[in-house]
């Protein structure tokens, strides 16, 4: 027999005056690998952070087995100023309250009005007993070891373990916030797109990760080959609402497109049965008040009833495109030129070099794709070039940077740093361009 764990009852949400979620219903069994996929701003997030009980429902219910333990990995990277290794060894709320309660007690035990007063000083020395003993059992006294060696098998070497998360780049901060669930181990991992930022390693990580854990897993990604790589089936969040698919993705792209022709079939013939009742109530009615025939006019009423007691097909929504419109090119054939660029950062320990001699030249029209491991320099590079523009103030230390007359940057972050949280997207628009709105 399914063992559920997680059960979401006509769950709505409402965000201002925007429905979000309508009548929801979802089962959630263990050991799941669950990909939930949907449109942008379909509500994915939302639906993790009302699982997690972060936020609560307008309406619905939902329903956790007792003593049930959930990890949540959001979808935007760590704002922590708290050091890698501390951030990693946060995962166990347990373990981390134990800790707390440990360092306490042994504080009061150097504290002198205790261990000059023999009652308390047994009574302390008994709570710490306690505390060490309950600290073992979940784990405490290995906790640390696995937290390091999970770091490193993340690719995060030893000498990350005392920097600032806020120091990393996104691809190794969310590399942290998975050692600190995985090492946890929760009965519920929710995983709002773990490999964003991610280089192909640490997408593999991740397969991996997903793939060998022993709990539910439900995952929001938009990379294909990963959701094929690592779960069972597809829940798809559209119009509010949740649908099952079993299966790996390729499965559901393929079973959506063949559900969606055979509904588009369904509909015109209901469609085209309509029409033909409607027009044959046209008809009778025409009789009936031509010879003033009741028997006409019944038929009529039953034809009406036909239709009233029809279940109506929805007609398939349209597939929605994005389309842009963009200018003509004013600026020089060579866009981008980078000679021997050098640049570094000095710690008072070190200096650590992240671009060292870098020669570049893009022309127009090309498209070029900028790789690498993270931590390699890639955002670096951007801000070097931005700088150029007179974008920033991320001076190389060496080599030149020249960009071509006349030519226009545009920059999308890595974690949205060129917007503006508290405004309105039509404010953020119209900062880009002047714009009536409609």
């Amino acid at each position: 027999m399914a063992n559920i764990i997680l059960n979401l009852t006509d769950v709505s949400y409402t965000y201002f005056d925007k429905p979000i979620l309508a009548g929801l219903s979802w089962e959630i069994q263990a050991g799941q690998k669950i990909g939930l996929v949907g449109a942008n701003g379909a509500g994915k997030s939302t639906l993790l952070r009302l699982i997690l009980g972060q936020d609560a429902p307008d309406a619905g219910a939902i329903f956790r087995v007792k003593d049930l333990t959930i990890g949540y990995l959001p979808q935007d990277a760590f704002e922590e100023t708290r050091s890698v290794l501390d951030v990693a060894l946060s995962g166990s709320p347990e373990i981390a309250r134990l800790r707390a309660a440990l360092s306490e007690a042994e504080a009061r035990l150097g504290d002198p009005a205790v261990y000059g007063d023999a009652g308390r000083l047994a009574r302390v020395l008994d709570e710490h007993g306690r505390l060490l003993h309950d600290y073992e059992a979940a784990g405490g006294l290995t906790y640390e070891n696995r937290v390091r060696s999970t770091l490193r098998e993340l690719g995060l070497g030893d000498e990350t373990f005392d920097q600032p998360v806020s120091t990393l780049s996104g691809g190794q901060a969310k590399l942290v916030g998975l050692a600190r669930l995985v090492v946890w181990g929760p009965d519920v991992l929710l995983l709002d797109e773990p490999d964003n930022h991610l280089d192909v390693d640490g997408k593999e990580v991740v397969e991996r990760l997903v793939r060998g854990y022993a709990g539910t897993v439900i995952i929001v990604s938009h990379d294909r080959y990963l959701l094929d790589q690592v779960v069972d089936r597809i829940a798809e969040l559209e119009g509010g609402r949740i649908t099952i698919w079993p299966g790996t993705y390729s499965a559901y792209a393929v079973n959506k497109q063949l559900a969606r022709l055979r509904q588009e079939q369904l509909y015109r013939a209901q469609q085209k049965r309509i029409s033909q009742i409607e027009a044959a109530i046209a008809r009778f009615e025409l009789w009936a008040s031509v010879v003033v025939d009741e028997r006409h006019a019944r038929q009529a009423r039953a034809r009406y009833k036909m239709l009233e007691r029809m279940d109506k097909i929805e007609r398939p929504g349209e597939q929605r495109r994005m389309k842009l419109a963009l200018g003509g090119w004013r600026g020089s054939n060579k866009v981008l030129e980078i000679g021997r660029l050098v640049k570094w950062y000095e710690s008072p320990d070190d200096i650590n070099v992240v671009l060292d001699g870098v020669d570049l030249t893009i022309w127009h029209g090309e498209r070029v794709g900028l790789v690498g491991p993270n931590g390699a320099g890639k955002s670096v590079l951007f801000r070097c070039v931005l700088a150029a523009a007179g974008i920033g103030d991320e001076q190389p230390d060496g080599g030149t940077v020249k960009l071509g007359p006349s030519v226009k940057i545009g920059y999308y972050a890595q974690q949205h740093e060129t917007l503006h949280p508290d405004w309105t997207l039509i404010q953020e628009i119209r900062d880009a361009r002047p714009m009536y709105e409609d």
